[in-house]
């Protein structure tokens, strides 16, 4: 399950190195699943896209996942959201399941801090990023109940380091 699939490109991705693989898209934005839909079809690949939040009644109509990700959604949403979308996914995971969260993390150094300022929170905004800017994400995958929780990767970009963070839900 790809959180916040926006157009699609990650899941199209994932579908085409592993075809055999059940692959979900779910998103809010009924526009935007639209075009991910039209690279799906162009792609020649079977997507099963969701329009929607994820919520406690999520497992009722997406079911369980073995893995689930999410790529730049987190930055943007208020920290009880950033928590509530983390319980959700962790109720969505089978025993043993893996999550992968790509975002903004930690921003550590100054010059990561300021492009991280003159961009990402030029446009989305200081009060819902701040707390990733400050590291949040890891503490509150930890706090959700998520094991092995780990920082992977930290990328440099133009608009401040992005995290690949990992966890496994309860085995």
């Amino acid at each position: 399950l790809d959180v916040g699939c926006g157009t699609g490109s990650l899941v199209v991705k994932i579908k085409s190195l592993s075809p055999e693989t059940d692959i979900h898209g779910i998103d809010p934005d009924k526009e935007i699943l639209l075009r991910a839909k039209a690279k799906a079809k162009k792609n020649s690949v079977k997507i099963s896209f969701h329009q929607g939040c994820l919520s406690p009644e999520s497992r009722s109509e997406l079911g369980y996942f073995s893995k689930v990700a999410s790529s730049l959604v987190l930055h943007q949403t208020p920290i009880e959201e950033k928590r509530n979308i983390l319980v959700s996914i962790f109720r969505l995971l089978l025993p043993g399941g893996k999550l992968c969260v790509a975002d903004y993390g930690l921003q550590r150094t100054a010059l990561m801090k300021t492009l991280f300022r003159r961009t990402v929170q030029t446009i989305d905004g200081v009060k819902d990023t701040q707390p990733n800017a400050e590291g949040c994400i890891p503490n509150l995958m930890q706090d959700v109940g998520f094991l092995e929780v780990s920082e992977t990767q930290v990328i440099p970009t133009l608009t401040g380091s992005i995290s690949i963070y990992t966890a496994k839900s309860v085995v």
